[in-house]
């Protein structure tokens, strides 16, 4: 197995941080996603009782 030189070792660390940062936006934005998703089935769901009362 090859070693990483020191060149090599200082270039990983911030590519590895900037890889967990990607990965965390990226569950933000898909809990924001599915949020939304649910509040537009309770958007639907509030304009169809509305529709039914009127």
């Amino acid at each position: 197995m090859a070693s990483l030189n020191d060149a090599e070792s200082a270039g990983l660390a911030p590519a590895l941080g900037f890889l967990l940062e990607i990965m965390k936006r990226r569950e933000v934005y898909r809990h924001m996603s599915n949020a939304a998703d649910r509040v537009a089935r309770t958007a639907e769901v509030l304009h169809d009782i509305v529709a039914k009362m009127a």
